[in-house]
């Protein structure tokens, strides 16, 4: 049987217990699946709130559910907390934001075990889901929708993509003495660009990566980002960063799908691969 681990950070109570909630109902539970909540909150009566949740919910996950703290981090960093805490216990890996909702089951298999069959079926070692949010279209009809597409170069979610766990070790070997943070996410963005940047390096080093749009979750894009008032000047920053430490085009640019895109000289919008 698979051993996967759901990996999720949060500061806000309210915003947690929905995604555990979705979770809960809309995901496939056996011995081998875990969810590690990182409880990012700097405020202790959230800390007091989050813990108390994760109390009730681990009597409904059979105590496989782990709470762990990481107070005053940057997302990467929570991510980072999340993914060390359980590596060696798990084949599979997913990281994801909390402010997501999760599909019914589609022909009897839940969103996370068709992810993951898919990823042995392509052979890949890294893969996401679609991504809608209110904007497009309310969450009853949002479940009733289907896709079907794959896209093996950009087309990559950061709210939510699912890694083997051996990348992350493969990663290490490869990438010690020249990322500052070898093999797992890199700490010196606050939040945002740590998915562009995780991406491109893991496909620098020679993995495949898959989105798998047949597969969707419902995003309440902005409650887990936008809530910060300095969000604007940490994408910058974050930006900033992301062009200096891959020597990157810096002409116009936009960010879609975790790939970082720019206009080259015949002023068509090219994907920044390795």
């Amino acid at each position: 049987m698979t051993k996967r681990v759901v990996v999720v950070a949060t500061i806000t109570p309210s915003i947690i217990e929905r995604f555990v909630s979705s979770f809960v109902e809309r995901t496939k539970h056996d011995d081998e699946l875990h969810l590690v909540i990182v409880d990012a909150s700097p405020d202790p009566s959230s800390n007091e709130e989050i813990a108390k949740l994760c109390m009730f919910w681990s009597v409904k996950l059979s105590s496989r559910l782990h709470l762990v703290r990481a107070p005053n981090k940057s997302l990467s960093g929570n991510w980072n907390t999340g993914v060390q805490a359980i590596r060696k216990f798990v084949d599979y890996i997913c990281v994801i934001n909390d402010d997501i909702l999760f599909p019914p089951a589609w022909g009897g298999v839940d969103w996370l075990s068709r992810l993951i069959e898919r990823m042995e079926i392509k052979n890949v070692d890294c893969i996401s889901p679609q991504n809608h949010s209110p904007e497009h279209f309310p969450y009853e009809q949002f479940c009733e929708r289907d896709y079907g597409t794959e896209d093996e170069e950009t087309g990559m979610l950061g709210s939510c993509f699912i890694v083997k766990t051996a990348i992350f070790d493969r990663m290490f070997e490869m990438e010690q003495g020249k990322e500052p943070y070898p093999g797992l996410f890199d700490e010196n963005y606050r939040f945002l660009w740590e998915d562009v940047d995780f991406l491109y390096r893991l496909r620098k080093c020679g993995f495949r990566a898959l989105a798998d749009h047949r597969v969707k979750l419902y995003h309440f894009f902005g409650q887990s980002v936008l809530r910060n008032p300095d969000h604007n000047q940490i994408y910058k920053n974050g930006l900033e960063y992301f062009l200096k430490k891959f020597n990157a085009p810096q002409s116009f640019h936009t960010v879609s799908n975790s790939t970082y895109y720019y206009v080259d000289q015949n002023g068509k919008a090219t994907p920044f691969l390795p």
